[in-house]
């Protein structure tokens, strides 16, 4: 996810100033556990890089546009759901254009790996095997881009909405207002449309998860 000062949300985790060298370094570890985990964890390394190339989407955006003020780290979002994050303090420095640019970051590289995986998966010869992954990597890139557009409160789909609405404070305005909607009307009838959004999509969340407990029973 691509954050920003003004996005920080209550956790625990570890984090790191970024630099050049310290990016290549991080990288560099990771492929040499990679190698040694692939052996025995290769469906686990294929998501690990979709995740980690997530973020690099959003890092080479923000390089891109000059930034240099980048936070790379994992924490738990709202102290429940794992996530690696990438911090930009000097987001606000840029343009709306450009702010959308960044947070879409991420969506796009996981999106051009579909596409660079799916071409592979139908030109390579019948290996069922490399098939296997590369139909993992297809499905768990489309995964998290779709999951990263879908504008709920955490996501960068999110902070593109608030970029396109200009309401920078939405996340706010809502999380302050869950038991009393009436008074969120009064404040901002965007911010409660989004309220109606969240409650809506939570619902139907639960609703799919019901029936598939059931139909495990």
């Amino acid at each position: 996810a691509g954050t920003s000062r003004l996005d920080t949300q209550p956790g625990s985790g570890m984090s790191f100033q970024l630099t050049a060298p310290r990016l290549l370094g991080f990288v560099t570890v990771l492929a040499v556990c990679s190698v040694a985990l692939w052996p025995r964890m290769p469906s686990g390394v294929i998501i690990m890089w979709s995740l980690i190339l997530h973020e690099l989407g959003h890092i080479g955006i923000a390089f891109t546009q000059g930034s240099r003020d980048l936070t790379l780290g994992a924490r738990l979002q709202y102290r429940i759901l794992p996530i690696l994050y990438v911090s930009n303090r000097t987001i606000y420095e840029r343009s709306r254009l450009q702010r959308i640019l960044y947070y879409s970051g991420g969506v796009l590289a996981n999106l051009v790996l579909v596409a660079a995986c799916f071409t592979v998966l139908h030109l390579v010869p019948d290996a069922a095997e490399t098939q296997q992954h590369l139909a993992l990597a297809v499905h768990t890139n489309a995964f998290l881009a779709l999951i990263n557009l879908y504008p709920l409160m955490f996501t960068d789909g999110f902070n593109i909405l608030r970029e396109i609405l200009q309401v920078y404070d939405l996340r706010r305005l809502v999380m302050s207002h869950l038991v009393r909607p009436r008074d969120l009307l009064a404040v901002s009838r965007v911010a409660f449309a989004y309220y109606v959004f969240v409650l809506v999509s939570l619902v139907l969340l639960l609703a799919r998860m019901v029936v598939a407990v059931a139909a495990l029973l």
